[in-house]
């Protein structure tokens, strides 16, 4: 199922992003080196994405977490980056696709530098970042990201369930920084999820931090008590909202409560003012249709006092036809409103340090 929405997201790609033109073999990626992402079937990826990746190391339901991180699929894939093939990446990574990533003599720390200089491939260590994508369920029907959901299968707790226990067992995690919870779907509405966070004693991973990303109609005070002790692991809430009035709310997010999440928001920027959490985002998808609510949004996230703004262009999942995503692509210079939201974006709101504008929103400031 996963492959299925791959060939449609690489098939779209080619046809919008076209191939990287800067060569790679000076370049280097950390991420096979840190991540350790797993869909809803249990295919692993070291990589922050499952669309960027052409590869899977391993399967959760039938390997053991350690014998994945170093099997021979993972060594093949750093070795990739090392020679700099990047052969198991789809080339419409937007770090390959914008050149984001650094050259090789620019990359500091002593466990890079050994990583590059010894061809190093497989790690004593454990990932730094382990993202278990395993649940589709959501409480949302939102357009843009109904068929990544439906590719993924139907929502299998039992299996989400066996992820979540084979990567909490043999000391995973003794290495990991960061736990990511969110995608595909709400992570809130899992019971999986939920009963992972509630129960789970992370007492032996005193380093360990969980980044939430979540819609935010779920995370309310009760909640946040269910959760119980392991709260205070949260160091991270990001908050995808796509609109900044109720009438947008409903067009962008089907099935979503506009009053209900406002609540919710004063709640978490309050948890952000007692120094209960570290980091407060929201989130804003910009197409042809919201766009010119992004300054009200920057507004919003203000008045909540966020430590960042999120906007990023919107990508097709198959989802769309051809015609409809040259519809809602307003970052593409194709588009006919283009030049209209280059200029919108051209005011100085947008240089506020709180915002970040993803690569293809600002090169439409520089085209």
């Amino acid at each position: 199922m996963l492959a299925t929405l791959k060939k449609k997201f690489s098939a779209f790609a080619k046809n919008h992003f076209g191939n990287n033109k800067k060569g790679g073999k000076q370049l280097f990626c950390s991420q096979p080196w840190e991540f350790f992402t797993v869909n809803p079937e249990g295919d692993v990826y070291p990589c922050r994405c499952l669309m960027w990746g052409n590869k899977s190391i391993g399967n959760l339901l039938k390997q053991n977490p350690w014998e994945i991180w170093n099997s021979n699929e993972a060594q093949r894939i750093r070795m990739s980056i090392v020679k700099g093939a990047f052969t198991y990446c789809n080339k419409d990574c937007p770090y390959l696709e914008f050149k984001l990533l650094p050259d090789k003599e620019q990359v500091h720390g002593s466990f890079y530098r050994t990583i590059i200089s010894d061809k190093k491939l497989t790690l004593d260590c454990g990932p730094r970042v382990v993202f278990p994508a395993v649940d589709r369920a959501c409480n949302l029907q939102c357009e843009y990201c109904s068929e990544i959901r439906k590719n993924l299968g139907p929502v299998l707790p039992q299996r989400a369930h066996r992820i979540y226990q084979s990567l909490s067992t043999d000391a995973f995690l003794k290495d990991a920084h960061f736990l990511l919870i969110g995608g595909p779907g709400e992570p809130l509405v899992s019971q999986s999820h939920l009963l992972f966070l509630e129960n789970t004693d992370f007492s032996m991973y005193p380093q360990l931090k969980i980044k939430l990303f979540t819609n935010g109609l779920l995370l309310n005070v009760q909640l946040w008590q269910r959760l119980g002790r392991n709260c205070k692991l949260i160091s991270e809430i990001s908050i995808s909202i796509d609109a900044a009035t109720e009438h947008m709310y409903k067009r962008m997010r089907p099935g979503g409560d506009w009053h209900a999440l406002l609540e919710n928001l004063r709640f978490i920027s309050q948890l952000r003012k007692d120094g209960r959490v570290d980091q407060f985002a929201v989130s804003f998808v910009v197409q042809n249709d919201n766009y010119k609510e992004m300054k009200k949004f920057v507004e919003m996230g203000k008045q909540l006092q966020c430590d960042c703004i999120k906007f990023t262009h919107l990508i097709n999942f198959g989802t769309f036809s051809e015609s409809e995503y040259k519809q809602k692509a307003i970052h593409k210079k194709t588009h006919p409103e283009n030049k209209e939201f280059t200029r919108y974006l051209d005011d100085p709101m947008f240089d506020d340090p709180r915002i970040r504008l993803r690569t293809p929103l600002r090169a439409g400031l520089q085209q």
